[in-house]
């Protein structure tokens, strides 16, 4: 059904911003393979990990490999296979994708870029101004400090949000929280920054903030800028429907 909603859709591109596996199972992985190239093919897919992707450290090989072609690079020669951030650009959009996921100890979920990929982060921000495109940066874990629980954080959120406040970006999706989150952080200028998280497209939920549902984000150039829309489209369970939804729009309060 969201397979066959998604395509419906008609959308340019789809972003993931992982957990794709629970318990990150060489099985699980091979399934979720399976299931991207039923979705589309890799150029018209940007996926990262999730948490549970990465919960115990594993062989790269039997695990992340297996979807390398829709997590690399335009230009593959830039990256190892592995390595993040990932940059890809389609029309004036830049997508850039981050990996927070690291493996923990039990009953932790916390999430960490480290020193490295922050640098990166920032250099291909910068880049991405430079050259007038749309900045999407890809991440699991929220960016925000206390942007959820302790113990389920990303460790470096406030260095993190720092890169995001000096260099800009022009929208930030995240994953994790499986629930409707609607964060900003002030930019360069004092522009802001949409923070959006969204529930699980797959989930089993009722309530309508953790119903399973999908964003359609639609980026024209107006002028010399870019004008985003939100659309929604979420899983009703009373008529085993995909239904548009008009409950909630992350971009309403910016």
């Amino acid at each position: 059904m969201l397979v066959e909603d998604l395509r419906a859709s008609k959308a340019q591109h789809l972003a993931i911003t992982g957990d794709l596996t629970q318990l990150g199972l060489d099985s699980e992985f091979q399934d979720a393979q399976k299931w991207l190239r039923e979705l589309s093919t890799p150029s018209r897919v940007s996926l990262i990990p999730g948490n549970h992707d990465c919960l115990v450290a594993d062989d790269w090989q039997r695990t992340l490999h297996r979807w390398h072609e829709f997590m690399a690079s335009d230009d593959t020669s830039l990256n190892h296979p592995g390595d993040f951030p990932t940059s890809r650009i389609r029309g004036p959009v830049m997508f850039i994708g981050l990996s927070s996921a690291v493996p923990t100890a039990p009953f932790l979920a916390t999430g960490s870029l480290g020193r490295q990929q922050r640098q990166r982060l920032r250099e291909m921000l910068e880049s991405a101004r430079e050259r007038s495109l749309f900045r999407v940066v890809l991440i699991h874990h929220p960016p925000l400090p206390g942007g959820y629980k302790w113990r389920k954080r990303l460790v470096d959120s406030r260095a993190t949000s720092e890169v995001l406040r000096q260099s800009g970006a022009e929208l930030v999706l995240h994953g994790h929280t499986h629930r409707l989150t609607g964060m900003s952080l002030e930019g360069p200028g004092g522009k802001r920054i949409p923070v959006v998280g969204l529930s699980s497209a797959s989930a089993g939920e009722v309530s309508p903030e953790r119903a399973a549902r999908y964003s359609l984000w639609t980026v024209t150039r107006n002028g010399g800028s870019f004008r985003l829309q939100h659309r929604s489209r979420v899983y009703d369970a009373p008529s085993h429907r995909i239904r548009e939804g008009h409950d909630w729009n992350p971009l309403q309060d910016q």
